[in-house]
């Protein structure tokens, strides 16, 4: 519940003076706890569709800078900035309440091996 909140708060702040601007949903929150499980598993796979996969930390970096831009940039009605928000709250909520996160989270990167080297 907490994700939700807090991955719309800066969206309500940004928007505040504009009557026409609406947002509901929990993508926000969902990107907080797909990003949490990123944090804790960060080599397991995510796919599209059950074909396209790749680790989730690479889909996390891309997810990020996809979000970041599009809530620059894109005018699709969609809040971008709950994904981004929500994506980031994810990884500080766990860090804060379970600080050993960033441990697992490193010793797992360093068995990560590039692909086709």
């Amino acid at each position: 519940m907490l994700g939700i909140i807090v991955s719309d708060l800066p969206t309500v702040f940004k928007h505040r003076n504009n009557v026409y601007y609406n947002s509901l949903g929990a993508s926000g929150a969902v990107s907080a706890v797909v990003f949490a499980c990123i944090l804790f598993l960060p080599l397991r796979d995510i796919c599209f569709y059950g074909v396209l996969c790749f680790p989730g930390f690479v889909l996390g970096v891309i997810y990020l800078g996809y979000s970041y831009y599009s809530s620059k940039k894109s005018k699709d009605g969609i809040n971008h900035d709950a994904h981004l928000y929500g994506s980031l709250f994810g990884i500080i909520y766990c860090i804060i309440f379970y600080p050993d996160s960033i441990r697992i989270f490193l010793e797992q990167m360093g068995q990560w091996k590039i692909p086709f080297i």
